[in-house]
């Protein structure tokens, strides 16, 4: 495969998650301008939210250029599915991290209301 056509796949995944990306930015900067007002659930936030987006724009590239590159430097199928079942429990470990810190800023140093 190209350089130019595993550069169009990739930019194509990306449009494709740009709603979520989008979500994920604009989360980060409603955070960042509640800053002051709850600063510890800002944080939590921000940093959840910029995981999120973080791990999918690598996980795409990934996804996309790696399989390429892993055929031309000689792997065999099953050694790509080997590394693309730890890459994935890799990411699902990292967004159960990001998730935490989320339902941490949602749940978490709240004062209750009588």
């Amino acid at each position: 495969m190209e350089a130019s056509t595993t550069i169009i796949s990739t930019l194509t995944n990306y449009l494709a998650q740009s709603p979520i990306f989008l979500v994920w930015i604009v989360g980060i900067v409603l955070a960042s301008v509640r800053w002051s007002q709850h600063p510890r659930i800002s944080l939590l936030t921000i940093i959840a939210l910029a995981i999120m987006l973080v791990t999918s724009l690598v996980s795409t590239y990934l996804n996309v250029q790696l399989p390429v590159l892993m055929t031309d430097w000689g792997w065999d199928y099953p050694q790509i599915g080997l590394f693309f079942t730890i890459k994935g429990f890799v990411q699902a470990v990292i967004d159960t991290i990001a998730f935490v810190l989320l339902l941490l800023a949602i749940f978490s140093g709240r004062t209750s209301q009588s």
